[in-house]
């Protein structure tokens, strides 16, 4: 844990990390209380790619919320400098990818954020 400010890459993660998963969270309670499908129109392409593959696009309810959540707490974690936080911010803005295109632009700049030698050396000390 750093006892040092945070650095702008942290505050910039936290900031895309908390607007994206408040998106997912959103969207995956939106799925499991009303049963309708958060969808942003051609920017989410993920209902046509599930049900290509058998399955509902409600059944990607319960995985928004945990990947949002995952999201949020990484992102508060990096900002205070923890390095299991650096390792699961990774990990979240790796998946994030996968949610078009919302998720694949902030996991791309988050990713980056991640890597850059400042925030690396913020949070593993």
């Amino acid at each position: 844990m750093s006892t040092s400010p945070a650095p702008r890459a942290a505050r910039l993660y936290l900031i895309g990390a908390c607007l994206l998963g408040g998106l997912l969270i959103w969207g995956g309670l939106l799925q499991r209380i009303t049963g309708a499908y958060f969808d942003l129109g051609l920017l989410t392409p993920v209902a046509a790619w599930l049900s290509a593959a058998g399955l509902s696009a409600l059944d990607v309810g319960w995985p928004m919320i945990v990947l949002g959540s995952t999201l949020i707490g990484s992102g508060f974690g990096v900002y205070i400098g923890r390095r299991w936080a650096w390792q699961m911010a990774m990990v979240a803005s790796g998946l994030a990818l996968i949610y078009l295109w919302p998720g694949a632009v902030i996991g791309v700049i988050g990713l980056t954020l991640l890597s850059s030698s400042t925030l690396r050396a913020f949070c593993i000390q």
